[in-house]
């Protein structure tokens, strides 16, 4: 049976959250992409990439400032808030 084998992909991210960690991305479709364009170019790009955010984080080991885990943005979407500007644009180019 048929499987689509690109729906997610884990991606390390040592770079913006330090040696070990990582992040499951759901992948886009090409819908997806084109409404995103739209929307970060008629209003507030970084509310815009939060909400989009919110639905193509699977999973993550991230944590704040103070090594606390931060919820999974299944469980709590406000946790995309409290991420840094840098470590909202690296998810937004992943």
């Amino acid at each position: 049976m048929a499987e689509r084998k690109t729906a997610t992909r884990r991606i390390p991210s040592d770079l913006i959250q330090g040696e070990g960690s990582y992040v499951i991305l759901r992948n886009l479709t090409v819908t997806e992409a084109l409404e995103f364009i739209k929307a970060t170019a008629k209003t507030n790009a970084i509310e815009v990439q939060a909400d989009f955010l919110a639905g193509r984080v699977v999973e993550w080991n991230w944590v704040d400032d103070t090594g606390k885990p931060l919820a999974q943005p299944s469980e709590d979407t406000n946790v995309l808030r409290a991420l840094t500007l840098q470590e909202q644009a690296w998810l937004v180019a992943h």
